[in-house]
């Protein structure tokens, strides 16, 4: 059954989107970062939808895509501060 959620996503060279899973900084990862990793195909909408595959970011992507994401909403770094964990992030690339 498709979910909707809605996603604070950049633009990452090569790739349709990046999206990170901080869960507000709560304890636990958002379900839908388990419903990636056990299906990564998915269907990505900002203004059309595309057919996408999620994979997760390699440690040097995180690094770089994560500043990019606390440009937009500085709050991500004391998500992580709470959580003790970092989040996942994941790339979609287009099918």
């Amino acid at each position: 059954m498709p979910r909707t959620v809605p996603l604070v996503y950049v633009v990452p060279p090569g790739a349709v989107a990046a999206v990170v899973g901080t869960n507000f900084g709560g304890p636990d990862h958002p379900l839908w970062v388990a419903n990636l990793e056990a299906e990564p195909r998915a269907t990505w909408q900002v203004d059309e939808a595309i057919e996408v595959t999620a994979r997760l970011a390699t440690p040097e992507e995180h690094r770089a895509l994560w500043t990019r994401f606390v440009d937009i909403w500085p709050g991500y770094e004391s998500y992580v501060e709470r959580s003790r964990r970092e989040p996942r992030m994941f790339i979609l690339e287009e099918l």
